[in-house]
């Protein structure tokens, strides 16, 4: 099954444009939040070419053209949609 997959680094954030900004946590962990902002830019698939997730439980999606950013105390992760291929082929 082909999925979307990312480059993603820890501690960065991103610079593009914006898409979306949702709330996720403390209703959830890190980890399951971290899953559900992969899952919203997943679905979607046409515009989001990115997302970040913040210590401040904050879903960032973003568009276009994106690059990653030097670090900022609240960034956790950031991930760049780097195309389709398989789990095996990597990517978060």
């Amino acid at each position: 099954e082909l999925v979307r997959l990312y480059r993603c680094k820890e501690g960065v954030s991103l610079l593009a444009s914006p898409l979306s900004a949702t709330k996720l946590s403390p209703a959830l962990t890190a980890d399951e939040a971290i899953a559900e902002c992969k899952g919203m830019c997943d679905a979607r698939a046409e515009t989001c070419t990115g997302y970040t997730y913040k210590k401040t439980g904050w879903c960032y999606l973003v568009a276009d053209k994106v690059v990653f950013t030097k670090p900022y105390p609240s960034d956790l992760t950031a991930c760049i949609f780097k195309g389709v291929g398989t789990e095996d082929d990597g990517g978060r």
